[in-house]
């Protein structure tokens, strides 16, 4: 299942961390409070910003993903996008600066679970804790990839994930967690994955047949740098029928 992380509870993980850090506890809650609230509406699209020069890294430092990559996920400023389980954050930290003026970003946490799980879960919170100011407009919330539910429906003009697919097999979840992002996007939407299929042991080309059945058109592959991993593009028709509960979303200050 989804759950919206709670905003209280968040804001004062992030402050623990961040007095950890700083033991500057007359700081208080100054700059610390994510916007975390159920995932907010959009009554129209942000306006175009064609013109706008990119605040993406060239690369991001621990996994070699490339500006070419995000513009290849067809990445626009004013995107909708869900970050499906972070990791260390290397796509959150390129992808937040850039959507923040006119878009909106969306990171799905994995459960935590697992010791592992909550160990990523940890490294990603004291990731948005060391910089709130550019996080600071990021929304969370938790994916369960089993449950293969996953909110906001129909709204989402992009979603990303980098090496997650193998978990997904082998917990026999990838099925439905295609048909869940199959879902969140809008008519049109893309989906971008990137795998390691030398690595992870799930080949591409089973990826992209699974992707098909989901109701995905494959659209495309290149190569990531020189890291072994390819990027999949699969795009959701655009005549894709619109779900009775599609989420429409607005921007909150």
């Amino acid at each position: 299942m989804v759950e919206d992380v709670s905003h209280i509870m968040l804001s004062r993980v992030l402050m623990e961390l961040y007095m950890k850090k700083t033991k500057l506890a007359s700081l208080g809650l100054i700059g610390l409070t994510l916007s975390m609230a159920s995932v907010p509406l959009f009554a129209q699209n942000s306006p175009s910003s064609d013109n706008k020069s990119s605040v993406i890294h060239e690369k991001s430092d621990s996994t070699n993903i490339t500006k070419e990559t995000l513009d290849f996920f067809r990445l626009k400023p004013n995107h909708k996008v869900i970050d499906v389980w972070p990791g260390d954050g290397h796509l959150t930290e390129n992808l937040a600066p850039y959507l923040k003026e006119n878009g909106l970003l969306i990171t799905a946490l994995e459960p935590g679970n697992t010791p592992e799980r909550k160990l990523h879960r940890t490294e990603f919170l004291n990731k948005l804790a060391d910089d709130s100011d550019k996080y600071s407009d990021t929304r969370l919330v938790t994916f369960d990839a089993p449950k293969g539910n996953l909110r906001p429906v129909g709204g989402v003009d992009l979603i990303v994930t980098d090496n997650n697919i193998q978990t997904w097999e082998k917990e026999s979840a990838l099925d439905g967690t295609l048909a869940a992002f199959y879902v969140a996007l809008k008519s049109g939407g893309v989906l971008g994955v990137i795998n390691n299929q030398n690595e992870s042991g799930v080949k591409n080309d089973l990826i992209i047949s699974k992707a098909n059945v989901a109701g995905f058109i494959t659209d495309g592959r290149q190569n990531v740098g020189d890291t072994g991993s390819q990027a999949l593009r699969f795009k959701k028709p655009a005549d894709a029928p619109v779900p009775s509960d599609v989420v429409k979303f607005v921007r909150t200050e």
